[in-house]
């Protein structure tokens, strides 16, 4: 007899006050984008072919193999900076040991693994040998908890570079906690977000479709973007509770709302 898995919803205790808001957070691999940054520029000659690769759900160290096996080299001659999730698509280099220089890097064929660049530099990747890494993370099925005006929560995107995606597809949604650090916020979707918070990121705002509601405090501290990503897209920042005041347009502007 064929049994279902049990399975158990657990709702456990918080330490601090129950979060105000939340989410799905990586529903789906595309929901989690990693991108590595070398901390230096490739020669582009020397005895190491270096692939930039972009691969979805797959392992580092699975790739690493795939990689040794596909060129015929031992798999210590296969470099790489650092291991990245195999739950996300990510894109990152790794190095081939080819003293003869006769690798061919448009021959790869590894699944769900794409080849977008090739270089060439004299030594090895090791690990710990790019500048860091862009972090994009999608928030799905947004929901807001009992106490909207709970203020001992706060969203912090800490890096630069890193950015919040909200889709916003099924019903307005309404976030009222901070949102503060170095990164950046992106909207998508056609229903309206409305932003409560006393948010300061530095990385800008940008909407992609529908609309974002709130008042000069809402919207971070620099650069707003209102750029449909399609003709029959419409986006709008509404900074009047009332949505009196709205903007409608494609392009950049400073955040000195008032």
């Amino acid at each position: 007899m064929n049994e279902s898995p049990t399975q158990v919803c657990l709702e456990l205790p918080h330490a601090h006050p129950k979060p105000a808001v939340s989410a799905s957070i990586r529903a789906r691999p595309e929901d989690f984008r990693v991108e590595e940054f070398l901390g230096f520029e490739p020669t582009g000659a020397g005895e190491h072919l270096y692939l930039e690769v972009r691969k979805r759900e797959a392992n580092t160290r699975r790739v690493a193999e795939q990689l040794a096996r596909h060129y015929a080299v031992a798999p210590s001659d296969v470099g790489y900076a650092g291991l990245k999730d195999r739950h996300a698509v990510t894109t990152q280099w790794f190095s081939v040991r080819d003293p003869t220089g006769g690798a061919d890097a448009g021959s790869v064929a590894i699944a769900d693994v794409e080849v977008l660049r090739s270089t060439r530099h004299p030594r090895k990747l090791r690990p710990g040998s790019h500048a860091g890494n862009r972090f994009d993370l999608i928030l799905r099925d947004i929901g807001i908890g009992d106490d909207r005006r709970n203020r001992d929560d706060f969203i912090n995107l800490e890096g630069a570079g890193s950015s919040l995606t909200l889709d916003i597809e099924r019903a307005p949604q309404i976030i009222s906690v901070d949102i503060i650090g170095l990164g950046s916020v992106i909207k998508e979707g056609s229903e309206a977000l409305e932003l409560f918070g006393i948010n300061t990121f530095l990385g800008g705002l940008t909407i992609l479709e529908g609309d974002v509601i709130g008042d000069s405090r809402s919207f971070g501290t620099t650069r707003i973007d209102l750029a449909p990503d399609a003709a029959s897209k419409t986006a709008r920042l509404i900074y009047d509770v009332s949505g009196s005041q709205a903007i409608e347009a494609t392009g950049p502007f400073i955040n000195d709302l008032s």
